[in-house]
């Protein structure tokens, strides 16, 4: 979650609740076998997860090399 608060504060991410929601859920369908659930979270990875995902990968494809360069500065490199 500390990663997750880091790029929030780099403004590579927007949302960084839904973020740590997302983490959340990844943790909670690692042991889950109750089918209803699993179709309610696919339903919500789809909506919520797979466009904030998107959003990331452009921001890292446009910024690559600011994206280090903070990187290394919030994590005294």
């Amino acid at each position: 979650m500390k990663y997750i608060q880091k790029i929030h504060i780099i403004e590579l991410i927007d949302i960084g609740h839904t973020w740590i929601d997302a983490l959340a859920h990844r943790n909670i369908t690692t042991h889950t076998y109750d089918e209803q659930l699993v179709i309610k979270l696919v339903e919500q990875i789809r909506s919520e997860f797979v466009p904030i995902l998107h959003q990331l990968y452009e921001r890292l494809k446009r910024k690559d090399s600011i994206c280090l360069v903070y990187w290394k500065e919030i994590n005294n490199v």
